[in-house]
């Protein structure tokens, strides 16, 4: 990364402060086009799947990021939040969390605590410190991401569920089953009155709820479990 003072007279000017030329990606002098050529380019490759294009233009657009634009320049934390799910779906996960976890104190920095656009970026690093087997980290990023996701969007938001039905999962991975049940037992007549009764996303909450409830112990509840998501998924037709 360049000194700070030679990365604002660049942006101040428009100029890439790095080679013309890398890893067959090709420069022009503006950095403001270059990052959104980059970041586009990015985006729509992941989009399709094409892992390699994404990660060489996105690489490409963090490298502007981090040489042109001030920290809480939104481009800035858009580099980082493009970049962090390819390294991830490389496995490249300690490469990943460096990102998320900057995104995070980046976000933190410049809006607080409460900051909404922690919605996004907290999630991904709880799932990032999941994916490293670090279920304490997970648990407690996945926890504070579900209570601002309660605060920002309301409590039955799907997301606000999906986020909070993540912070369960982490629980049981960390070893806090009976915490990860009752979370459980919470969500699934949230969900309920979030999308209405015998929804097929609730068919998922209740599978995951029937595995949790089985490495309790408690085959009975499990069965019943089971035999929920089969009622729901024949009311949708879902083999």
């Amino acid at each position: 990364m360049k000194p700070r003072h030679l990365a604002a007279r660049a942006a101040a000017f428009g100029i890439v402060v790095f080679a013309a030329v890398s890893g067959g990606v090709a420069w022009s002098q503006n950095a403001d086009e270059d990052w959104a050529r980059f970041s586009q380019a990015g985006v729509q490759a992941y989009g399709s799947n094409q892992i390699e294009t994404a990660l060489e233009n996105l690489e490409a657009a963090m490298k502007i990021a981090d040489a042109n634009f001030a920290e809480d320049d939104p481009r800035l934390l858009g580099s980082l939040l493009n970049l962090t799910p390819v390294y991830s779906s490389l496995d490249r996960f300690d490469e990943a969390v460096v990102l998320a976890e900057r995104a995070v104190g980046l976000h933190t920095k410049f809006g607080g605590p409460e900051n909404p656009n922690l919605t996004v970026s907290l999630p991904m690093l709880g799932a990032i410190y999941r994916d490293l087997g670090q279920f304490d980290e997970a648990a407690t990023t996945l926890g504070q991401a579900s209570d601002l996701m309660d605060l920002v969007m309301g409590e039955f938001h799907p997301r606000a569920l999906t986020v909070r039905e993540e912070f369960a999962i982490a629980l049981f991975r960390a070893g806090r089953l009976d915490d990860a049940v009752a979370m459980f037992e919470l969500i699934l007549p949230m969900w309920e009155q979030s999308l209405g009764p015998n929804h097929i996303r609730s068919a998922m909450s209740f599978t995951a709820y029937a595995g949790l409830l089985r490495d309790v112990g408690r085959e009975d509840d499990a069965a019943a479990a089971e035999i929920k998501v089969i009622e729901i998924r024949q009311a949708w037709d879902v083999r």
